[in-house]
């Protein structure tokens, strides 16, 4: 069993900090509004992470994730607050992946932080679910004008949003909850994880994100499976196969039931549309049209940073974005700038599967933390990764520097994960 230590270590500053802001961004991008204090946050990891880099080992890819910097400066348009916060922001997510190689024992710290943001944002949820109508008046007394209209589009669509004002993010939390419960359960060492993981989900359909819980069940599910050996993996797979069309075939039966939950009901309102031939993608379909068409009229270089949002504020009178990080990216800064952002991410997530599956099979180095931690940061990365074809968590600090923290926890220097020489 690990010893947790009481004192606390200059090289778990940089994890903690990007765990905090994830955690709470809500408040420095809904109250505050302000993109000094911003870019102070961000340029604060960059700071303890730049302090703890001597000795670091840096590899091939730690060289394609700095280049994948590039992009912003080939592709802002106009050097103002914004730009410079988004520029600021990204690079504390590469400083922190680069430079934070630490051991195991200083981002313990972080991950249980990780896991009571989870619960302390479940807790709000319920909150905001019992006392609906005081919770709602609180929040617009408290909240900035650009946040008060996302918060009101949530309260319009019968969201809840808990300690936020954007029910993605607050979502996000839950879906960080789950993964630890099922793959960190003996880093935070939580007591009634089946009840505890319950009350999560429960949370995520208050939320009604569908992609949050489609992409969490491929990410859980994938990782489940990776996991097993031999004949394990296929029964896994069997298994799952079996256990989904279960689940899909029960909700389907019991839908209209519980179509006054926020999330059923997204879910049967997108069915019913599907089934009648109408458009079933939230107006989704007409974005990626719109993006496609600015990516063919510059392929190589790109439209420019944020010009997507600023064409459909033009036109709407409001920002709005592809739904898709890979697409906006594409068309923002061209092929160049989505092949420099995708490559290093696939070769880190190639990395941690090969790190997991030699730590499976090298039976002597069996070490069920090394498993753990590794299949934490696998599940982490899948969700971001997957996510990104359905949202922008590129574009949302609290869901960047989480898959930033969940890198670091794959980089540990001390997990036991090579092969043993025969």
């Amino acid at each position: 069993m690990k010893s947790q230590r009481s004192t606390l270590n200059v090289k778990e500053l940089a994890p903690l900090l990007a765990v905090g802001i994830a955690g709470f961004y809500f408040i420095i991008s809904g109250i505050i509004i302000n993109g000094v204090i911003q870019i102070i946050a961000f340029s604060s990891i960059v700071f303890l992470s730049l302090i703890i880099s001597r000795g670091v080992h840096f590899s091939t890819t730690d060289l394609l994730l700095a280049l994948s910097v590039i992009p912003f400066f080939y592709s802002i348009n106009e050097w103002n607050i914004s730009a410079i916060r988004d520029l600021v922001g990204y690079v504390a997510f590469v400083a922190l992946v680069i430079f934070a190689k630490v051991e195991t024992n200083n981002v313990d710290r972080a991950i249980r932080l990780l896991y009571s943001i989870a619960v302390f944002h479940l807790i709000f949820i319920f909150i905001n679910f019992l006392f609906r109508p005081i919770y709602n008046e609180i929040m617009r007394s408290i909240l900035d004008y650009g946040a008060k209209i996302y918060f009101e589009k949530a309260i319009k669509g019968n969201y809840y949003t808990g300690f936020g004002y954007i029910p993605g993010d607050t979502s996000g939390y839950f879906v960080n909850g789950i993964i630890l419960l099922l793959f960190g359960d003996c880093l935070i060492k939580s007591k009634n994880k089946a009840i505890k993981v319950g009350l999560f989900f429960i949370g995520i359909l208050l939320c009604a994100k569908k992609s949050h819980l489609l992409c969490l069940f491929l990410s859980i599910f994938i990782t489940w499976i990776v996991s097993g050996r031999g004949s394990e993996k296929v029964k896994r797979i069997m298994g799952t196969v079996l256990l989904v069309v279960s689940l899909l075939t029960f909700c389907y039966i019991m839908l209209p039931f519980f179509t006054n939950i926020p999330m059923i009901s997204r879910i049967s309102v997108s069915l019913d549309n599907y089934i009648n031939g109408k458009d079933f993608t939230s107006n989704r379909s007409h974005l990626t049209n719109i993006a496609m068409q600015m990516y063919n009229d510059n392929r190589i270089l790109g439209s420019g940073w944020k010009s997507f949002n600023r064409y459909t504020k033009e036109q709407w009178g409001y920002t709005n974005y592809v739904n898709n990080v890979y697409l906006q990216i594409a068309t923002e800064t061209g092929i160049i700038g989505l092949f420099l952002f995708i490559m290093p991410l696939i070769i880190i997530l190639i990395k941690t599967y090969r790190k997991l599956k030699n730590t499976l099979n090298n039976k002597s180095n069996h070490n069920v933390y090394s498993i753990k931690y590794i299949q934490l940061s696998f599940t982490l990365q899948l969700f971001f990764l997957l996510y990104c074809f359905l949202e922008i968590p590129f574009y949302d600090y609290t869901f960047l520097l989480i898959y930033g923290f969940a890198i670091v926890i794959s980089n540990c220097t001390n997990l036991v994960f090579e092969e043993q020489k025969p």
